[in-house]
């Protein structure tokens, strides 16, 4: 039989997995649209919020929870690509007020119609995968399950407050933050691009767990949760110019070669070289400037002792109203 703090696990993994996953039922459409790009970028977070609380949560609503753990895992995985697409013709449509040459706007443009075009090219699949999950039977299933938690929660008074909740709160953040500050040697060597892009998905996860268990903590986890968004964002942007340190040399290869077999040599391929490179400049500048700010950021974390408080507020919840003091 279940104890009271089973139930108040499940309660807190209900709510938590009920509130995601309207968020995502109410963008799914918007995916198959394609008409936002906002709605791709919110079913994503849903999708990996959600993913996050069954890791959590999972085992509280039985052998389901791996089917549902799945079904979101497959469409996180079909929109992570065309998201990323999408972020770098954001910057390209944002960057070419930047160009102050004409000759720097061919490249530009050969640039953005090869995103577009790819990005065209992939959303048929991601339209299916979205109309999958929304015509599957894993999305009502969850719903009827978290709301059935939920109620039978408030019919007998139950709170998503307990010690059992408590105590898998710092076990499981205690393991994330180990886990992030592995890569903590890596901060002072920029060119480890792999490392920080690894810390930044262990602050992710970080982040998500913080803010699922936020509820039970009355707000005294917001500070922290801020904290390892900073980390997470100022890593997603360096990442972000490291890919397209990585993706400019390539495009301009592919395209002299795509002009060597169209026209048998490579001298129309010229015009696209200056566009390319005030893009990739500016994205080396701005990786340099990013990366101090990032270096500087966490010195100060680390001065302030945040993550020893953390653990400190996690240990030492609030007093459970009703409990013996």
């Amino acid at each position: 039989m279940a104890t009271e703090n089973d139930q108040a696990l499940r309660l807190l993994g209900a709510d938590i997995l009920l509130g995601h996953l309207t968020s995502l039922q109410v963008q799914l459409p918007g995916v198959i649209q394609n008409d936002d790009i906002e709605c791709l970028h919110k079913t994503r977070v849903a999708s990996r919020r959600i993913r996050a609380a069954l890791r959590l949560f999972g085992k509280q609503f039985g052998k389901r929870s791996r089917d549902w753990t799945q079904a979101i895992r497959r469409i996180t995985r079909a929109l992570s690509p065309a998201r990323d697409l999408d972020v770098q013709l954001e910057f390209l449509g944002e960057f070419k007020a930047q160009l102050k040459r004409a000759g720097q706007r061919p490249g530009h443009a050969r640039l953005t119609l090869r995103l577009k075009q790819e990005r065209q090219a992939m959303q048929a699949k991601v339209a299916k995968e979205a109309k999958r999950l929304l015509h599957s039977a894993t999305l009502s299933d969850m719903a009827i399950r978290t709301q059935e938690v939920r109620v039978q929660a408030e019919l007998s008074g139950l709170q998503a407050r307990s010690p059992a909740i408590h105590l898998l709160a710092s076990k499981r953040v205690s393991s994330l933050l180990q886990a992030s500050l592995l890569f903590e040697p890596f901060i002072s060597r920029p060119e480890c691009v792999q490392q920080l892009h690894d810390m930044r998905i262990a602050f992710k996860r970080l982040r998500y767990t913080l803010e699922a268990f936020g509820p039970a903590y009355e707000g005294r986890l917001n500070e922290f949760i801020q904290h390892s968004k900073s980390i997470q964002t100022l890593l997603g942007d360096i990442h972000d110019c490291d890919v397209w340190l990585v993706v400019l040399p390539l495009f301009l290869e592919q395209e002299r070669q795509k002009t060597i077999d169209y026209f048998g040599h490579a001298r129309p391929f010229r015009r696209f070289g200056p566009g390319i490179t005030a893009i990739l400049e500016d994205r080396q500048a701005r990786r340099i400037a990013l990366y101090e700010r990032f270096r500087n950021h966490w010195r100060q974390l680390r001065e302030q002792e945040v993550w020893a408080a953390m653990l400190t507020t996690l240990s030492t919840p609030d007093p459970i109203p009703g409990d013996p003091a």
